[in-house]
């Protein structure tokens, strides 16, 4: 099978020649923007406006992809990528890239990853495609039903081996199949010759043929997900063992965000409780999220 090849592309790449680009690659995927590590700071790439207004010129499939930071403004973070690229006439999936943790939570990160893909899904009619490393994603996002929803964009740099992974060998644990593979970047002397000024290039793989490529594009429509809710007391609130005992877990904050994964009525006084990842929250305390 003769895969459909690809790059990803950033302001570290510099001014892109889209013709040389175009002439080696069957799709791109643009960074659209992020938000800053120290002072919480949305803003686009800086090649953003370049970018997307030439790749898609030269290229036959396009999309954009968020650097996301889980500790900040998951719903803004969403919206502005969102209004960024809805009128760029892209046309594969957007890309929600989770490598960094903010020093949150499994859970936490968890939660912040299925807001912002409900909000593309909102806001764009799709959801997003989830660019991850195995190890990373492993050790540092915790489980949830959502993940088998969300297409997977692997790193995994090898260029001699036919896919990313083997068996449990850095298999990304919510998934087992991949859509597009990164399967060399930095250090691949590959930069000049894929139209980019940088001495590097991210490549990629789609997992099938042009053709198939082709089909996935067009197959993209919108899906029903689980209810998501925040915490609306002014006050914390407290969120408690997934058993009978509602022992005291931890604390959550008001404003906390989270996906709701079911209902729980205590039998005693009939209290209700929303199930939240791996514990119970009081159904009184938290709003929807629209």
């Amino acid at each position: 099978m003769s895969r459909a090849e690809g790059c990803d592309v950033s302001k570290w790449q510099g001014e892109m020649d889209w013709a040389v680009a175009g002439s080696k690659v069957d799709f791109a995927f643009i960074r659209a923007g992020s938000i800053t590590a120290a002072s919480a700071e949305i803003y686009e790439d800086y090649q953003f406006i370049r970018n997307s207004g030439l790749a898609p010129e030269h290229v036959d499939f396009t999309d954009y992809y968020w650097y996301f930071r889980p500790q900040y403004k998951v719903l803004e973070q969403a919206d502005f990528f969102c209004n960024l690229i809805e009128e760029t006439g892209r046309n594969l999936r957007p890309v929600c890239d989770v490598e960094n943790d903010g020093n949150q939570s499994p859970s936490k990160v968890a939660d912040s990853v299925a807001i912002f893909a409900d909000r593309t899904n909102k806001n764009l009619g799709v959801l997003p495609i989830i660019y991850t490393r195995a190890a990373w994603w492993n050790l540092n996002v915790a489980d949830s039903n959502l993940w088998e929803d969300l297409d997977l964009w692997i790193a995994r740099y090898s260029t001699y081996l036919a896919q990313p992974w083997y068996g449990t060998y850095l298999k990304p644990r919510d998934w087992d199949t991949w859509a597009f593979w990164q399967y060399s970047a930095d250090g691949n002397g590959k930069g000049a010759e894929y139209g980019g000024q940088a001495a590097s290039m991210d490549l990629n793989y789609f997992n099938g043929t042009p053709a198939q490529l082709a089909a996935y594009s067009s197959a993209i429509s919108p899906i029903e997900l689980p209810d998501l809710i925040s915490v609306k007391r002014k006050r914390n609130t407290i969120l408690y063992e997934l058993d009978d005992t509602y022992n005291y877990k931890s604390v959550l904050h008001a404003g906390h965000m989270m996906v709701v994964e079911g209902v729980y009525v205590r039998e005693s006084d009939g209290a209700e409780f929303y199930v939240v990842g791996d514990g119970l929250v009081r159904k009184d305390h938290c709003a929807p999220i629209t």
